[in-house]
C-alpha cells in the first residue's frame, strides 16, 4: 500500500495573525520614515551646499580667478531659499547684479552696461520644507530679501576673512519631528575661515519657538 502524505497548510487563524503582524510592522516603519524625513532632508541640503562651496573653492584655485557662492532668501507668497556659484569678474568680493534681479542674468550683447557676475551652473533651491536659519551670523528669515555672499581667493581662502559674525551656515526644517514637544531639526555647514574648508554639521533636534530653533 502507498503511504499518503498529509498536506500541511496554514489555518485561517494563523494567516490572520501573520497579516496582523505585517500590518503593525508596516505602520511602525511608515511612522519612523515620516519622523526621519526632516533629518534626511536637512542632511541632503547640507551636502548640496557643501558641494557648492567645495566647487567654488577649487574653481578659484584651478582657474586662478575668484569664484563665490550666493545664499539668497526671497520672501513672498511662496518664499524660497536658493544658492548658486558665480564667477567674480572684477574681483570686488561681491555678487554684481545690475538688473536688481539676482537670479536673472542680463546679456551684455543686448543690455548696455551689463556687468553682472555670471552664474556658474544651476541655481539650487532648498527642499520645500527647509530654509536658511542663518548664514555666517546673518539671520536669513523674515519678510525681506536677504543675500549673503562668500568669495574665495586663488589660494582657496575666504576673501572676506574677519568680516562675518559666525562661521556656520544653518538650515532648519519647517516640518516638526515631534509635534507634541515642538521639536524640529537643524543642521548645516561649518567653515574654517582661514583655509576655506567646509565641514558638514550633523542634523540635531532643536526646540522651536515661534518658527525658529533655539
Amino acid at each position: 500500500m502507498k503511504n499518503h502524505k498529509h498536506l500541511k497548510a496554514f489555518s485561517l487563524i494563523e494567516l490572520s495573525v501573520v497579516m496582523a503582524i505585517i500590518a503593525i510592522m508596516a505602520a511602525l516603519a511608515g511612522s519612523t520614515l515620516l519622523r526621519s524625513q526632516p533629518r534626511i532632508r536637512v542632511r541632503g541640503d547640507s551636502w548640496a551646499i557643501y558641494q557648492a562651496l567645495t566647487k567654488a573653492k577649487f574653481l578659484s584655485i584651478n582657474e586662478n580667478r575668484p569664484y563665490g557662492i550666493v545664499f539668497l532668501h526671497q520672501p513672498g507668497a511662496s518664499p524660497q531659499d536658493v544658492f548658486f556659484v558665480f564667477r567674480d569678474l572684477n574681483t570686488d568680493q561681491v555678487y554684481d547684479d545690475t538688473t536688481n534681479g539676482p537670479l536673472v542674468q542680463c546679456n551684455p550683447a543686448y543690455v548696455t552696461g551689463c556687468l553682472e557676475d555670471p552664474i556658474y551652473g544651476d541655481i539650487t533651491p532648498l527642499s520645500s520644507s527647509i530654509y536658511f536659519r542663518s548664514v555666517l551670523g546673518n539671520d536669513m528669515t523674515g519678510g525681506a530679501t536677504k543675500m549673503v555672499v562668500i568669495t574665495f581667493t586663488n589660494l582657496g581662502t575666504i576673501a572676506q576673512i574677519g568680516t562675518f559674525a559666525a562661521n556656520t551656515i544653518l538650515l532648519q526644517s519647517s516640518v516638526l519631528y515631534d509635534i507634541a514637544k515642538n521639536i524640529s531639526y537643524q543642521g548645516g555647514i561649518k567653515l574654517d575661515m582661514a583655509s576655506g574648508t567646509a565641514t558638514r554639521l550633523a542634523p540635531v533636534p532643536c526646540r522651536v519657538t515661534g518658527s525658529l530653533c533655539y
